[in-house]
Protein backbone atom coordinates (compact mmCIF):
# COMPACT_ATOMS: atom_id res chain seq x y z
CA UNK A 1 0.00 0.00 0.00
CA UNK A 2 1.24 3.43 -0.89
CA UNK A 3 -0.08 6.37 1.10
CA UNK A 4 0.58 9.71 -0.57
CA UNK A 5 -0.20 12.11 2.24
CA UNK A 6 -1.50 15.68 1.83
CA UNK A 7 0.76 18.51 2.86
CA UNK A 8 -0.56 21.06 5.34
CA UNK A 9 -1.98 24.18 3.67
CA UNK A 10 0.04 26.30 6.08
CA UNK A 11 3.34 25.13 4.55
CA UNK A 12 5.10 27.47 2.15
CA UNK A 13 5.44 26.52 -1.52
CA UNK A 14 9.19 26.19 -0.99
CA UNK A 15 8.77 23.74 1.88
CA UNK A 16 6.24 21.71 -0.09
CA UNK A 17 8.64 21.45 -3.06
CA UNK A 18 11.43 20.33 -0.75
CA UNK A 19 9.37 17.60 0.92
CA UNK A 20 7.53 16.02 -2.04
CA UNK A 21 8.27 12.30 -2.05
CA UNK A 22 9.99 12.26 1.34
CA UNK A 23 8.84 10.06 4.24
CA UNK A 24 5.83 11.40 6.14
CA UNK A 25 6.48 10.80 9.83
CA UNK A 26 3.41 12.54 11.19
CA UNK A 27 0.10 11.03 12.27
CA UNK A 28 -1.78 8.93 11.43
CA UNK A 29 0.61 6.06 12.00
CA UNK A 30 1.22 3.68 9.10
CA UNK A 31 -0.24 0.71 10.99
CA UNK A 32 -3.50 2.58 11.53
CA UNK A 33 -3.70 3.53 7.84
CA UNK A 34 -3.10 -0.08 6.75
CA UNK A 35 -5.69 -1.39 9.20
CA UNK A 36 -8.29 1.08 7.95
CA UNK A 37 -7.73 0.12 4.31
CA UNK A 38 -7.80 -3.62 5.01
CA UNK A 39 -10.95 -3.27 7.11
CA UNK A 40 -12.61 -1.29 4.30
CA UNK A 41 -11.62 -3.67 1.51
CA UNK A 42 -11.88 -7.08 3.10
CA UNK A 43 -14.55 -8.85 5.10
CA UNK A 44 -11.86 -11.01 6.73
CA UNK A 45 -8.43 -9.40 6.70
CA UNK A 46 -6.77 -12.13 8.76
CA UNK A 47 -5.91 -13.88 5.47
CA UNK A 48 -3.32 -11.18 4.73
CA UNK A 49 0.02 -12.70 5.68
CA UNK A 50 2.51 -10.24 4.21
CA UNK A 51 2.62 -6.66 3.08
CA UNK A 52 4.65 -3.62 2.28
CA UNK A 53 3.84 0.03 2.58
CA UNK A 54 5.14 3.55 2.26
CA UNK A 55 3.85 6.90 3.51
CA UNK A 56 5.21 9.92 1.65
CA UNK A 57 4.34 13.60 1.34
CA UNK A 58 2.54 14.43 -1.89
CA UNK A 59 0.73 17.26 -3.62
CA UNK A 60 -1.74 14.66 -4.90
CA UNK A 61 -2.96 12.69 -1.87
CA UNK A 62 -4.12 9.19 -2.66
CA UNK A 63 -3.98 5.59 -1.52
CA UNK A 64 -2.74 2.93 -3.92
CA UNK A 65 -3.20 -0.75 -3.12
CA UNK A 66 -1.27 -3.39 -5.02
CA UNK A 67 -2.13 -7.07 -4.86
CA UNK A 68 0.37 -9.73 -5.75
CA UNK A 69 -0.49 -13.37 -6.44
CA UNK A 70 0.27 -15.83 -3.69
CA UNK A 71 3.67 -17.34 -4.43
CA UNK A 72 3.20 -20.34 -2.12
CA UNK A 73 2.05 -23.63 -3.68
Amino acid sequence: MYFDMPMPKSWSKKRKRELIGTPCRSRPDIDNLCKAVLDALMEEDSIVWSGGWRKLWSENPQITVYSMPDSNP
